[in-house]
């Protein structure tokens, strides 16, 4: 009896055939395979060899490829698109696989944040730029949005998860697509998120500056001595260096021009200099700087004109004047204190026009002191007995003979007759005439009360007396020994007759009336004759007596009639003017005599 073999492992063999065959390809033949398509390649594997022993020795679909059937001896056909196919997949479409069925390529949907052309064998990110909003996706959904940057893998236009992508930070710009942000240029910034393009980086503020790229907020302030304008990239930039005439603080944006009061002579400062004394720094002297861009700055200072003083940062050339009652005509100075008082008899009003003279005379009837601002100071009006012409510094006294009674006077008045005018001091003046006293007379222009006496033989009785014919002759009987009497000097002596203006009480013509001032009349009593005290005219002697003798005070002193001669007639001053008696008579001349006496 013949035995029979078992059919090998690769082959097959049928029934009753003493003969094995290869085992196909697309199909493996485990050990007594009885037929060529017994054992398949399942789903997803395939095999391209002859003589495959088992399952195992199938070769895995490769990636990107569907074996859909069993028994292929190649794949069938690409991945699907929107889908993956890892090595062994037996569909391009999700497949839920029995108990039975191998896992591999159980599930092949690219998912979202992934695309899958046509083939692919695993899921591709999305590319950097781009997103992947969903799944089953052939190619990325379209650029990432603007203002955004998508690093890869996102499934969102706008990622702010950081991990796939982000809003656009803080000094960086994103356009449309943008895989990482781009940095805002040196000389800009962008302070918020979500830059979109170029021009959403704006210039670098005015004033700061911004070095690097990618800057939120500007780097820093412009350094004090330099300006900085929009956009600058430095601080310190040689061609940004503050002018003269000009400062520039710290964060300055562009050259501030000194102001008036101050000055810069000098490039890259960051204060200006204070004008000194007795110098201005006004609109009137700024020079316009070489670079047309920058407004009119103060370099130096001018010296202060004529008229005016300059305090320590004076803004304008006429900004102090010389104060009313003061000018100056120099230049430079530094102080009120340094104009000159109006001189004396002048005045300087007008404070605000800078005098550089007086402006005048002082008016007449008024007097300027130094330092005046009116031609008619109403504190300074001529007083009463003063006078004072145009141009007076002082008021006059009126001088002696004159006088004046009321104020702003230019001129005193001529003392009137009658008056004398004469001041109480050489500072005060003559005010108002005083009545000529008793003694004196007063015409016109009288200086002072005893000036013109009454002469020797007159007396002034009464106040007043305009003239010497107003000094009455001294009575009879008396005498005016002295000038300026108010009253007889006195009764003349006995032995003498004062007829009218005796100067003496004793007169004797040819001795003291020699001038021939006197009245005549005025003499020792004659012979004959006796003068009691005050006699006015000498008084004879009476009948039955005689005198030869001057100057009898009484009638007592007359003498008799000798004997033997009769006098019969008064005044008899020799014996000849007697006549001798008759025989028996002579007693009875002289009884009547006596009798008649």
């Amino acid at each position: 009896m013949v035995q029979c073999l078992e059919c090998p492992e690769g082959f097959y063999c049928k029934a009753g055939s003493s003969n094995y065959t290869d085992c196909p390809a697309g199909h493996y033949c485990p050990r007594n395979t009885e037929f060529a398509t017994q054992y398949p390649c399942p789903p997803g594997t395939y095999s391209e060899d002859l003589n495959t022993r088992d399952a195992s020795k199938c070769q895995l679909c490769p990636p990107g490829k569907v074996c859909s059937k069993s028994g292929l001896t190649s794949p069938d056909g690409p991945c699907t698109p929107g889908w993956f196919c890892p090595p062994g997949s037996a569909s391009g479409e999700p497949i839920s696989l029995g108990s039975e069925a191998s896992p591999r390529g159980s599930f092949r949907l690219c998912q979202a944040g992934t695309f899958c052309p046509g083939g692919s064998s695993l899921p591709i990110p999305c590319t950097p730029g781009s997103y992947c909003a969903s799944a089953e996706l052939a190619a990325p959904s379209g650029p990432c949005d603007a203002g955004f940057y998508c690093t890869g893998g996102s499934t969102l236009p706008n990622p702010t998860d950081g991990a796939v992508g982000n809003i656009c930070p803080p000094g960086y710009v994103c356009p449309q697509g943008s895989s990482s942000p781009s940095p805002c240029p040196p000389g800009s910034f962008l302070a918020h998120h979500g830059g979109q393009s170029a021009q959403d980086c704006r210039p670098c503020l005015a004033g700061w500056f911004c070095s690097h790229r990618g800057q939120s907020t500007p780097e820093g302030r412009c350094k004090e001595g330099w300006f900085c304008p929009e956009g600058s990239v430095s601080g310190l930039n040689p061609d940004y260096i503050c002018p003269v005439g000009h400062y520039c603080p710290t964060g300055s944006p562009e050259p501030k021009p000194c102001p008036s009061g101050k000055y810069q002579d000098q490039t890259g400062q960051s204060l200006c200099k204070t004008c000194p004394t007795g110098k201005f720094c006004g609109p009137e002297v700024q020079i316009q700087d070489h670079n047309e861009t920058f407004s009119h700055g103060m370099i130096k200072p001018a010296d202060c004109p004529a008229g005016y003083y300059c305090l320590s940062g004076t803004k304008a050339a006429k900004q102090y004047p010389c104060p009313q009652g003061t000018f100056s005509n120099q230049t430079g100075l530094s102080n009120s204190k340094d104009c000159r008082a109006c001189p004396g008899g002048k005045f300087c009003a007008d404070a605000g026009l800078g005098k550089t003279a007086a402006e005048g005379l002082c008016s007449a009837g008024y007097y300027c002191p130094p330092g005046q601002t009116s031609s008619t100071p109403l504190s300074y009006r001529c007083p009463r007995g003063f006078y004072c012409p145009a141009g007076s510094a002082i008021p006059m006294a009126c001088e002696r003979g004159t006088h004046q009674t009321q104020e702003g006077k230019e001129s005193c008045d001529i003392c009137p007759a009658g008056f004398f005018c004469e001041p109480s001091s050489k500072s005060s003046g003559t005010q108002t005439p005083r009545l000529c006293p008793k003694g004196y007379f007063c015409p016109p222009s009288t200086s002072f009360g005893t000036e013109h006496s009454c002469p020797r033989g007159t007396f002034g009785p009464k106040t007043g007396a305009t003239g010497e014919s107003d000094c009455e002759p001294c009575p009879a009987g008396t005498y005016c020994s002295s000038t300026a009497l108010s009253q007889p000097s006195g009764l003349c002596h006995s032995g003498y007759y004062c007829t009218q203006g005796a100067i003496h009480p004793a007169p004797i013509r040819h001795k003291v009336e020699s001038a021939g001032l006197p009245l005549p009349g005025n003499d020792i009593c004659p012979p004959g004759h006796f003068c009691p005290s005050g006699t006015s005219h000498p008084m004879p002697c009476p009948p039955g007596t005689y005198s030869t003798s001057l100057g009898l005070g009484a009638e007592e002193q007359c003498q008799p009639c000798p004997a033997g001669q009769y006098c019969s007639q008064a005044g008899l001053s020799d014996l000849s003017q007697t006549s001798p008696c008759s025989a028996g008579c002579g007693s009875v001349v002289i009884l009547l005599f006596v009798l008649t006496n």
